[in-house]
């Protein structure tokens, strides 16, 4: 079934869109041990150039200076952040991207990558990717990212905001990692969200409830199961408006959604 994408820093063409994984290019999938690629479409051609690259990162505060003996080439090594990274651009970029060019038209591609994250350590690996991603952007002139994880094509130009606002609250920038869709009307899913915190959601609400009010009330939970991990058993919590109920119901097996269910007062569903 064909869902109703609902992220609302999802890009297209003067509405809101979203552009799943189209070829199923192993390459660019992410690994059981969480090694995954955040991928950059930039229109500057400084993306397939380490050389002239390589300075500006340094000026930013992205990398270290490079020794004097050192060639910029890739992939660059990025350090000094919670995590380490890679950046791999060029021809290498290219190649490993592949034909998954629905959601830009940027002619450029380049890919920060994590090694193996454990699962609890995800949430601040995402906060650092972020971070430098926002950074790089400014540089390369980025149009948009991918995220494997949720098969999700994003705005950069929101990716800065987002990164500000983190820095704020603690809380990572989900919109460009969770991809929310709705099956049909009154039903919510989250992709993505199982490789920050080990489980997906799947979400029923009143057939009225508009698709930014529960992408709101999705991400507020998407973001405090990653921040704190799931209740401990099935609950019923108080929802954002007056006499909302959130009931929630814990996977019983692997590979099983997380499920929700927003009432209201009257018990409407």
């Amino acid at each position: 079934m064909e869902q109703n994408h609902v992220n609302a820093l999802a890009i297209g063409r003067g509405k809101v869109q979203l552009w799943p994984l189209q070829d199923g290019a192993g390459h660019i999938q992410y690994g059981a041990d969480g090694a995954v690629t955040l991928w950059i479409a930039a229109r500057d051609a400084i993306c397939a150039d380490a050389a002239r690259l390589v300075p500006m990162l340094t000026r930013l505060g992205v990398i270290e200076p490079p020794s004097a003996d050192d060639m910029p080439d890739w992939p660059i090594t990025i350090t000094g952040w919670s995590v380490p990274m890679r950046l791999v651009g060029g021809v290498a970029a290219h190649d490993a991207f592949g034909a998954v060019r629905d959601g830009h038209d940027a002619p450029h591609i380049m890919g920060l990558s994590l090694g193996p994250v454990d699962l609890a350590d995800r949430p601040r690996a995402v906060q650092a990717i972020a971070h430098v991603a926002s950074l790089i952007a400014s540089v390369v002139d980025a149009q948009a990212i991918f995220w494997p994880p949720a098969n999700l094509w994003s705005n950069v130009s929101e990716l800065p905001h987002a990164v500000a606002a983190m820095e704020r609250s603690g809380m990572p920038p989900i919109l460009h990692f969770v991809q929310f869709s709705a099956p049909k009307p009154g039903e919510m899913v989250t992709e993505g969200l199982a490789w920050l915190a080990g489980h997906e959601l799947a979400a029923t609400m009143p057939a009225d409830m508009t698709a930014a009010e529960g992408v709101r009330r999705l991400a507020r939970f998407s973001i405090d199961l990653m921040l704190n991990g799931p209740m401990a058993g099935d609950v019923v919590i108080a929802g954002l408006a007056r006499g909302e109920r959130i009931h929630i119901r814990l996977p019983h097996a692997a590979g099983e959604p997380i499920r929700l269910a927003l009432t209201t007062s009257g018990g409407r569903q």
